[in-house]
Parts: structure tokens; sequence; C-alpha cells
């Protein structure tokens, strides 16, 4: 077994050009010539082809740490296993290679797949290594041109560009050895991994048609909703099929009439992308309403006509995040809600980076704002409310209504003019998760902090993970946007706005802050706080501990005040520690 000498850099392969053959390189030549010395005829020319596109990328360091003898053994396994696929959609294997086995050893983990290329694959799978935090040592990526017989094995190996039907090889080498167990789960998961990928490639087209198709149903629903409110949902839609969402899934659910009321089902037939099996959604039953929370119920039968927010599902597919969620209601000619068609997939990085004012809906919301407070264009609160709404992370601008929204901004405009904390909580519609903004004075943001708030309200709303977005922006303030996500079927609690605002003044309190309320109590508000403004930051950090008397702190500063008026230029003063 060949032992891998120390670690360079991860992934260092991949950097390499796609015109780099080593076409002369002495390793290669030693490898193809003993595929043509060894290799039975009728497949020599196509694992030699093979060799050449597994091995393209490799730097000359790599071939030569890996010898001639390994890369034969490993590109041939690596063939005979993309062979072997035959005619099935894809292969996964996940294994610790031995010289008895594949003739080649490792001291990590490979994990190699071959499927049709498409586009996703290499991040998908990649994403899953890391959300398992498994390191990768090398990644090898062979798109190839193929050709199989009526049983799918190999015959031909072409050039990728050329052919007609082009194939993906990925191999990983993990640093880690994997055990059994560990190895047949992350080899199922990403089967499952491929088969999403396959879906949504698949689908990719009429997802698109389907999102078109939502944009007539929400031209539909005029007689329900404003104008504006249609406009605004249609300009949006379009906004998506502009590379601005990645399309992964869509379904429709109809409402039902039913003698004892109404109910909701998924629309048979309606499934694409990676929401295609019907029979796995949560309404594949016909579900009466009645059966449902309340708040899940008010929320199917009424609310605004496009619906956005996140899942509680992480994406398998391009990105490791939760999928983001875009509904528009089905409405019925007399205005009344009979359904909904479902998009689910990501906001995409241009999404993310296009300023707020120039995104279809959120211009809209920002407009609705600034009309609801008679806002005048180029006054001072119209700068800056614009200023703040641009601040906002975008999932909490597309996620909140233009009145949850103006709550917040607003919120954080009267903060701007005035001192202190101020803590401003949303919930979601379907109750998955709750967004809270943090806003306090720039100087008392730390890390430490912003990881006891985290801590704190994961604690205090049942939370399992939490996000946390901070924007600075150009004012004197740090606004700390967090969300927090609940576990399936729990409830968020009801937490008295006063309370948790006071429990994050708690945990933003500092040494100065303490000081300032001794002296305030010694020597009254205005000339207490005027002296700890000027004394408090020349204390050095050893002086500033959990356990100062603060009779003794506010002493040493009267002290310090009278040496500074002092003629004499010394002032003695006893502190006795140890009283009582």
């Amino acid at each position: 077994m060949r032992v891998d000498p120390p670690l360079r850099d991860p992934i260092h392969a991949v950097s390499e050009t796609a015109e780099q053959t080593h076409a002369l390189h002495p390793v290669l030549d030693a490898l193809f010539a003993r595929i043509r010395a060894e290799v039975p005829a009728e497949r020599r020319d196509a694992l030699e082809a093979f060799a050449k596109a597994f091995l393209r990328r490799l730097s000359d360091e790599e071939l030569e740490h890996h010898g001639a003898d390994l890369l034969f053994s490993m590109v041939s396994s690596a063939f005979a296993f993309a062979d072997q696929r035959g005619n099935e959609q894809s292969a996964v294997r996940v294994f610790v290679p031995t010289d008895a086995d594949e003739g080649y050893g490792s001291v990590g983990t490979i994990v190699e797949t071959n499927t049709d290329d498409s586009p996703f694959l290499v991040d998908s799978v990649s994403e899953e290594l890391g959300a398992r935090e498994l390191r990768v040592r090398l990644l090898v990526h062979p798109v190839v041109g193929t050709v199989r017989d009526e049983r799918g094995r190999i015959e031909r190996v072409l050039s990728g560009r050329d052919a007609s039907h082009r194939e993906s090889v990925m191999h990983y080498e993990l640093e880690r050895r994997l055990g059994e167990a560990e190895r047949t789960d992350l080899e199922r998961k990403i089967g499952e991994i491929l088969h999403d990928v396959h879906l949504v490639v698949r689908d990719f087209e009429p997802m698109q048609e389907r999102t078109r198709h939502m944009m007539d149903l929400a031209r539909a629903a005029a007689g329900r909703y404003s104008p504006e409110e249609v406009s605004g949902t249609v300009d949006f839609l379009d906004w998506l099929l502009q590379l601005n969402f990645v399309l992964l899934g869509y379904r429709e659910y109809d409402l039902l009439d039913l003698p004892d009321g109404r109910a909701i089902h998924a629309t048979e037939g309606s499934g694409l992308g990676i929401l295609s099996d019907v029979s796995r959604s949560t309404f594949a039953d016909v579900t009466p309403l009645d059966s449902l929370p309340s708040y899940i119920r008010h929320r199917i039968e009424d609310g605004d006509l496009l619906v956005i927010s996140k899942t509680k599902a992480y994406s398998t597919v391009h990105r490791r995040a939760r999928m983001d969620y875009v509904g528009v209601r089905k409405v019925s000619p007399d205005g009344r809600i009979t359904g909904e068609a479902r998009l689910i997939g990501l906001f995409t990085s241009k999404a993310y980076m296009e300023p707020a004012t120039k995104t279809p809906l959120l211009h809209h919301k920002l407009e609705q704002i600034l009309a609801a407070e008679d806002l005048i264009p180029g006054s001072h609160d119209y700068k800056t409310v614009v200023e703040l709404f641009g601040t906002f992370p975008k999932d909490e601008l597309f996620q909140g209504s233009a009145e949850e929204l103006r709550t917040l901004v607003v919120g954080l405009l009267q903060f701007e003019e005035q001192a202190g904390i101020r803590v401003m909580v949303r919930k979601d519609l379907f109750g998955r998760q709750v967004s809270i903004v943090v806003a306090l004075p720039r100087e008392r943001f730390t890390a430490t902090l912003r990881k006891r708030l985290q801590d704190m309200f994961m604690e205090r709303f049942h939370g399992v993970t939490v996000d946390y977005h901070l924007s600075l922006g150009e004012t004197e303030s740090a606004k700390i946007f967090f969300t927090v996500h609940v576990e399936a079927g729990v409830q968020i609690p009801e937490i008295r706005h006063e309370e948790l605002e006071a429990e994050v003044e708690r945990l933003a309190r500092t040494w100065d802050d303490d000081l300032a309320d001794a002296l305030a109590a010694r020597l009254g508000e205005q000339g207490g706080r005027a002296l700890a403004a000027k004394y408090a930051p020349r204390f050095p950090d050893y002086y500033k501990t959990s356990d100062t008397d603060w009779a003794l702190a506010v002493d040493d500063v009267l002290n310090l005040e009278e040496l500074a008026s002092s003629p004499d230029g010394f002032v003695v003063g006893i502190g006795n520690e140890s009283a009582g």
C-alpha cells in the first residue's frame, strides 16, 4: 500500500488549465506504455482516452507523487466503475482502496461517482462533504464523451467537447479514513443528491413554464388583490427567471369545499423537480383545514397574493442552504382563494448582490413604506429610510410584508435619533422561524456580545439553528439581524418585547456602564455620567474586573478629578478593600 506524503493545498489539481496535457511527462509515458502492453486490444483505446481525460489537470507534482503504477490502478479502477454503471442513471461508491481489490491504497477515503454530465454535480456533492466536515485532498472531475453498447458498456471514449453524449466522473480523495457505517451513509446520501440533480435538470424548462403560469395566476387574481399587488407579483416572478433564482421544485395545491368544511390537497400530476413525487407531500391526502393549527389555516385561506418564506429542509442541489419558497394564490373569478402554486429554489448570488431598490418586489415595498410615512423625496428622513432599507439582509426584505418592514424601519429610524438599544421581532408566516433585529451603538458591538445574543435567542425561542447578519452602514449604530429556526411542530413562544429588550441590555452592559451608574448614584445623573464619560476610557483593562468594588472605583474617579484640578500635583487617598 502506498503511503501519501504530507498534505499540500487541498483540491489544487482543479486550478490547472484544461489545455495542460503533460504529453511528454515521464510518468504519463510509463502509464500509457503499460496500458498498451497489458490491456486487451478491444479496451485499450477507450482506457487510454479515459486516462488522458482523467489525468489532464493533475500537476507535475501530483503525477510524480502518485507514480505510473498507482495511476494505472486508479484509472483502471475508475474506468471499470464507470463501465459497470451500464444503463443505470448514476453510480456512486465510497471506499477505502486496497492493493488486493483496486490495485492501489490510500490513507484516506475515495468517493467516486459516474452519471450523465449536467450542471450542479460538483458543487452539490462538494457541499455535502463540506457539511460533514470532510476535507478533500484531491478532486478530479473529467467530463468525457462516451459511446455505450446496448448493455450500457463503454465502447469508446471521445473528447467531451465533440461528443453528442457526455458523462461526468468525479473522484474525491478525502483526508480522513471513514468507518463502514459512515461510508454507507455517505454513499446513500450522494446517490440521493445525484437523483435530485437529475430531477432539477430534467425539469428545468417545465419549471420555467410553470413560473410563467404563476404570472397568469397572479393576473387572474385581480378580483381580490389591488392592481399594484398583481403587477408587483408578476414583475417579481419575471425577475426570478432573469438568472435570479435556481429552480428546484414546483407543485400546486387545491382548496376543496367538502360537506364537512374546506380541505387542502396536493394537485395530482403537478409536481416537478424535487417536488415531482406528490405522494410525499404533507397534503398528499385530502386534509381538513380544521385539523391544522389556526395560524396555518389562516395563512392558507387568507393573506397576500405573493408568499415568500424559507423551508425547513436544506437544498441538496447546488448550495447547502434552507430553500426559498415562493407561493402565488389561486383565486376564483368571485375572489375566493382556491389554492396555491408553489415554487422552491435558491436565490442566486446575482439576486443578493443587486441593490434592493432595483429589485421589483423590494422596490415596491420601499415605495409603500415611504408613502405610508409621507416622506418627501430628498428630505433627511426619506434618505435615512432608503439607506436603512438597503442595510437589511435580502432574505428579511423578501419575506417580510411591507407593513412588517415599515415597523422595523421606523423603529430603526427612531433609534438613530436616540441613544440606547432597540430590539424588534418578526415571526415567519409558517411559524418556522423568528427574525430579531438588535440595534445598538457601534462601540458596544463585539463578537463576544453577538455570540451571547445568539445563545440567548436560541434558548428563549427554542431554536435549533440561528443565522446572523451584521450591518454597520454609514451611521454610528450597529444592526444585527438574527434568524432563529425552530423544529417542526414547535410553537414559537410569545415573549414580551420589554422583557427581551431588557435581557439584551443586560448582556450588552459594559464595565463603563456600571461605573456610570455608580457615579450617578453618588453624584447625581448629570455630574456622575459626565465624570464616567471622562474617566472610564482611561482605566486599564486589568482594573476593569467583574468583582470591582464600585465604592472604591468611585473614590478613585473623584481622586483623579481632584488631582486634575489640584495645584499641588498630588492627592493622597486611602481605600479599605477588606472592610467587613
